[in-house]
């Protein structure tokens, strides 16, 4: 589903009725004497919203309005940020799907006008896009929790294994973000997350927290539900346009092409996959090197004696040094040994336990039904008492 979008309009599609309610004024921008834009050519003016507005119960976008010099010119373009589901049910538990389109349009168009910006409707619906969050919330099993899915993820350097820039854990083992350019894999449990925010935005995954800390008392009751959110966060318009091809869409990144079910379920579902072939080339756990062996054979008819034996010395060798181990130890032989080793690995049918914790992840995504709070309320209050 979709969550967090920003969209970006050219100043011709937008008008501003009062400058000064940016921090800093954008009246400079547009009326003189106009603004100096200092030794990069650029400035920026905020509107964002205050926490009051928050717990009042309605979201409004962040909002930012940048003039930069272009050849001998000025380009003046607002980036208009907000969280879909938010917008509407002023949380992120209750999932949008395609048909609350209008809807969404119609409510933000109104929320920015209360906050003295002017637009079309079709300046909206067509808006391209800068930035946007798929998502989805895994309502988990009795007896699991996302802590244990998070420490399933953490058994393998998945850093390493799937070329990542930076894999960082947070908040005592709630939370898992995969990096790379322009694009995070976050996992994270929701009801810690939304504990870390009710104190400071800085401190979760989320932002705007403050309107969504009813949801925290819904949630945070014993034994209520547990929710593993995940979340694929394409930050930058070409990254959006990469994933897209990558993923078979053939579509321009805007407001309205985006907001697609069957694009959500196919990129999570893409990302998903890279996360399960580092993790299952590594943490199949056969009793012995022999029975890994037979195992592999079986499962992989058509591969090579050299590439079975090879996939038995990569597990034994990083099960003993580790995957960083691994890596270092056959650079050592070439540049291409470090490549070729994962390829071998990612490229055979290992073998998958009868349950394993990821398998909830694996079903919600093929599931991809819209989440509603409303569907767990009587659980929850149940087990309040």
């Amino acid at each position: 589903m979709l969550d967090t979008v920003a969209l970006v309009l050219d100043s011709s599609m937008f008008a501003i009725l009062n400058y000064d309610a940016f921090q800093p004024s954008v009246r400079g921008f547009f009326q003189r004497p106009y603004v100096t834009l200092g030794g990069r050519g650029v400035a920026h003016g905020y509107l964002n919203p205050s926490r009051a507005e928050q717990l009042s119960g309605k979201l409004y976008p962040r909002l930012k309005v940048t003039k930069r010099a272009i050849s001998g010119s000025f380009q003046i373009v607002m980036r208009i940020e907000f969280s879909v589901p938010k917008l509407l049910y002023k949380n992120n538990f209750d999932e949008v799907s395609d048909q609350q389109f209008n809807e969404v349009i119609d409510t933000l168009k109104e929320r920015l006008r209360e906050k003295g910006v002017l637009l079309s409707r079709p300046m909206l619906v067509d808006a391209p896009l800068s930035k946007v969050d798929y998502s989805k919330n895994i309502v988990l099993e009795p007896f699991s929790s996302s802590r244990l899915i998070i420490n399933e993820l953490s058994k393998a350097d998945l850093k390493l294994w799937l070329d990542l820039e930076e894999v960082k854990y947070r908040n005592a083992g709630y939370g898992v973000k995969f990096r790379n350019n322009g694009f995070e894999l976050a996992f994270y449990d929701k009801t810690k997350d939304l504990l870390k925010g009710k104190r400071s935005d800085k401190k979760s995954e989320e932002k705007d927290n403050a309107i969504q800390l009813d949801l925290l008392e819904r949630l945070n009751r014993r034994d209520a539900v547990q929710v593993l959110r995940i979340e694929a966060r394409l930050n930058s318009r070409q990254k959006i346009r990469d994933t897209f091809k990558r993923v078979g869409i053939k579509a321009e990144p805007t407001f309205r092409e985006a907001f697609n079910d069957d694009f959500s379920k196919k990129i999570l579902h893409y990302y998903w996959e890279q996360v399960q072939q580092g993790y299952r080339g590594l943490e199949f756990f056969p009793n012995s090197p022999s029975k890994m062996f037979s195992e592999l054979a079986k499962l992989n008819p058509d591969k090579r004696l050299s590439v079975l034996l090879k996939a038995v010395g990569i597990k034994v060798l990083t099960d003993e040094i580790g995957v960083r181990g691994y890596r270092n130890l056959v650079n050592d032989f070439s540049e291409a040994s470090w490549s070729n080793s994962r390829k071998t690995i990612q490229s055979l049918v290992t073998p998958v336990a009868s349950w394993s914790a990821l398998q909830q992840i694996s079903e919600g995504l093929a599931d991809f039904k819209p989440v509603k709070l409303a569907e767990y309320e009587t659980n929850l209050y149940s087990n309040s008492k």
